[in-house]
């Protein structure tokens, strides 16, 4: 038997206002964790609207706040919400039929991926499963796979 709970995200803010934006979920989360990647990372008023418009981009998804205030050590709050804007629309009529939820982990994802260094992307593939020939029962591991060559063979017809 399933069971469906649907899940909510943290509360946004609606207005860019800095003083009402500190009282959110989500603001508060991607604050403290953005302290954690940037220990100079505080709130200012000069902040606020463009925290409170990843988290709005993000419709206050918990996973994708953290990944995005990890970004402030490298990027400011302005171009994380620009990058993740770009990277929404990009995505959307890339991917029309995608649902949205779908569509904010992509493009954080797509987003914070070249800032991850090289040994770090190949940890997703570390112990992913590929299936080999189309057939999941010929599946397999494929440990330290570091290339789309090793995960999926040429194509001999047997796709």
């Amino acid at each position: 038997e399933e069971w469906v709970f649907h899940l909510e995200g943290l509360r946004i803010p609606k207005w860019p206002d800095p003083e009402r934006a500190r009282g959110f979920s989500s603001v508060q989360l991607f604050t403290e964790r953005a302290q954690v990647a940037n220990p100079h990372f505080s709130l200012g008023d000069a902040e606020a609207p463009s925290v409170s418009r990843i988290c709005q981009l993000l419709d206050g998804s918990p996973l994708a706040i953290e990944i995005a205030a990890a970004q402030t050590a490298l990027l400011s709050c302005r171009e994380i919400a620009n990058d993740l804007e770009s990277a929404l629309e990009g995505l959307s009529s890339y991917l029309p039929a995608t649902p949205p939820d779908q569509l904010r982990f992509r493009a954080i994802m797509v987003q914070s991926w070249p800032m991850l260094s090289e040994e770090a992307r190949t940890h997703p593939y570390d112990f992913s499963k590929f299936p080999c020939h189309g057939n999941t029962q010929n599946s397999r591991w494929t440990p330290r796979a570091r290339s789309w060559s090793r995960i999926f063979p040429a194509r001999t017809g047997h796709f």
